[in-house]
């Protein structure tokens, strides 16, 4: 580590060295150029400013939702929307869930058997309720963090968003949950055998481990819970609660990733652009400046890096 420093340290020396050799073979007239443009750029960027997109996105999203109107109703618009979309989540999220699963025999004989039963419509019936009933919690808790995010600082965008994906992932496994337990003692009473529970625990722990593989798109094996087999239908089903926020959160954070480099960038311009022409003309030096903020920059970084190793 000491070695690598002391090679970038001569390094930066070396590049500072000839900044400073540049200022001074600069002639008077090419000093007068660079400073009036400098200060020509600085009244630019200073005057130029890009707005807090993530906020503004957010306001809209928010005003856009509470001006919501289904069938003329204002009161109602924003909870039937919720459902009716959930609906049509769930109806993706199985027709996803079923092709994955179709090449699983069991899968096929367990879903023809219930179809033979003519169970089927009140499976995907309490399928649609349930998920209407998380989707519904899952989209309110976002749109109340939506209003708090319009209107928040950096830092508190960032806890407020982090919140809303560890709620939102929280529902998602609930109801993935409930799902499962649901679905064993219905298959007991239909099939009369008694049902077999795993623990709570191992069965949430199992749960998230599913969701972060479909995520990662990682279907190369079947998901078994001890002998107990979990079809992808039931992950996808439940990541319907999830998968929306997580997108609208990470466009959120692309714009919010956007505003702090430009915050960051602006603000080392204008500084730069400012100390540099503080000073008389005759004093005028801006490439020993760069030299020193850029040598400065590189300097921490590379401890900082190498104190993380």
């Amino acid at each position: 580590m000491k070695t690598n420093i002391t090679q970038l340290v001569t390094l930066l020396l070396a590049i500072n060295g000839f900044c400073v050799l540049v200022d001074n073979s600069l002639l008077k007239r090419h000093k007068e150029k660079i400073y009036y443009s400098f200060i020509n750029l600085f009244s630019f960027l200073d005057d130029t400013k890009i707005p807090k997109l993530h906020q503004q996105l957010a306001l809209k999203i928010t005003r856009s939702i509470e001006k919501l109107k289904i069938w003329n109703s204002q009161r109602y618009g924003f909870v039937i929307f919720a459902i009716t979309a959930s609906a049509v989540l769930t109806i993706i999220a199985y027709v996803i869930g079923y092709n994955l699963d179709s090449s699983n025999q069991q899968y096929v004989e367990v879903t023809r058997s219930i179809y033979d039963s003519g169970l089927i419509a009140v499976y995907f019936l309490i399928a649609i309720l349930f998920n209407a009933v998380f989707d519904l919690a899952s989209v309110t808790i976002t749109k109340f963090h939506l209003k708090k995010m319009s209107t928040s600082n950096y830092l508190k965008f960032i806890i407020i968003a982090c919140v809303d994906l560890i709620l939102a992932l929280s529902i998602s496994i609930i109801l993935l949950n409930l799902t499962f337990y649901f679905s064993l003692t219905l298959d007991s009473y239909r099939l009369n055998v008694a049902a077999n529970y795993p623990h709570i625990i191992d069965v949430t722990a199992f749960h998230l481990n599913s969701i972060i593989s479909l995520l990662k798109f990682d279907i190369s094996e079947v998901f078994f819970l001890g002998d107990i087999w979990i079809p992808y239908t039931y992950v996808t089903y439940s990541l319907t609660t999830f998968i929306p926020t997580i997108i609208l959160i990470i466009i959120l954070l692309t714009l919010y990733l956007t505003k702090v480099v430009d915050v960051i960038s602006r603000g080392s311009i204008l500084l730069y652009l400012e100390r540099t022409t503080e000073e008389k003309i005759e004093s005028f030096k801006p490439f020993t400046l760069l030299g020193l903020m850029l040598s400065t920059t590189v300097l921490v970084m590379k401890v900082y890096i190498e104190f993380i190793k």
